[in-house]
């Protein structure tokens, strides 16, 4: 039944950063895996299963896919159900580098608690590791780990290496690299964050290509916004900017300098006290900490928005 199910769910093949840092050339959709109750359910119960064998009085996830099963297994085994949801963080190369924080009204709670602690896939452990150590924190300690599925061994070895027993329905082989080790970055391909609306993230990459046709699918982003980032690599921060569907009525000074380059429509740029109309196939720059803003633009404006160098600007006032 586990691998009926899973292998049911959209596989793509490119080159990929996963959570962890990893890079792979294989991504597993998720968002369909919790959509159907009467589906999932029986994977559900035979990881309640295993986990039965180990003596917790509490399940907890990482949002969202970890989430969801540890409310799940927290049902049927009769637990308490607690979740991490993850802190933003500015990017970067570094493996490990993601955190996830417990909601201040649970940490109080998990004091002395042992929890069993879940995700709906594992392959590096990227959001299991950072879960555990915001549960240590708090107080609580992790009893075991338990998955669905696990990718590869690299998540798997780590938590047998910290003697965390873990339990798994089903195993798929996966292959992960370092970024310094992957040989997709070695062939200059373009490294895709598929977690982030489309946004390309190089890591190790040193160079790409990224096409306006398929970036401008990707915008307003998953929760409205009329800019998403597609690139960021040290200071440098590449965004796709749309048409804002509310007109800014005041003029908003960034950290960096920018540059915006019009791929589409036309307007006018508010910039220190004055207004100079662009068009398609214009550059505009605006230095660190200059009040700015767009107005008169038209419905079908599309920008490439290029933020870069220290906070102030390399040239400050």
């Amino acid at each position: 039944m586990t691998s009926d199910v899973l292998t049911t769910l959209p596989v793509r093949s490119g080159h990929f950063l996963l959570e962890s840092g990893y890079h792979a050339d294989v991504w597993l959709s998720l968002d369909l895996l919790f959509v159907d109750p009467s589906k999932i359910t029986p994977m559900v119960t035979g990881l309640a299963e295993r986990l039965g064998d180990h003596e917790f009085s509490a399940v907890c996830g990482s949002l969202m896919g970890g989430a969801f099963l540890a409310q799940a297994l927290a049902t049927i085994l009769g637990s308490a159900f607690y979740y991490t949801e993850p802190i933003p963080t500015a990017g970067g190369t570094a493996l490990f580098a993601a955190q996830y924080r417990l909601p201040a009204d649970l940490r109080g709670r998990l004091r002395g608690l042992k929890v069993a602690v879940v995700d709906d896939v594992i392959s590096a452990g990227s959001s299991v590791r950072a879960t555990i150590a915001a549960l240590d924190a708090a107080g609580a300690s992790t009893v075991v780990v338990g998955t669905l599925l696990t990718l590869g061994d690299v998540g798997a070895t780590h938590f047998a290496r910290l003697g965390v027993p873990f339990e798994s329905l089903a195993h798929k082989d996966f292959l992960m690299w370092k970024p310094a080790d992957c040989p997709l970055c070695r062939d200059g391909a373009a490294l895709e964050d598929p977690r982030a609306d489309g946004r390309v993230n190089m890591g190790e990459c040193r160079s790409g290509v990224i096409a306006f046709a398929e970036a401008r699918t990707h915008i307003p982003g998953a929760a409205g916004e009329h800019a998403v980032a597609f690139l960021k690599r040290g200071s440098l921060d590449v965004r796709l900017a749309g048409a804002p569907r509310v007109p800014p009525t005041e003029s908003t000074p960034h950290a960096q300098d920018e540059v915006y380059v019009v791929v589409r429509g036309r307007g006018v740029l508010f910039h220190d006290g004055r207004r100079d109309r662009f068009e398609a196939g214009d550059l505009l720059f605006v230095a660190a900490g200059t009040e700015h803003r767009f107005e008169d633009y038209s419905g079908d404006l599309a920008v490439w928005v290029v933020f870069w160098g220290p906070q102030g600007g390399e040239i400050p006032r």
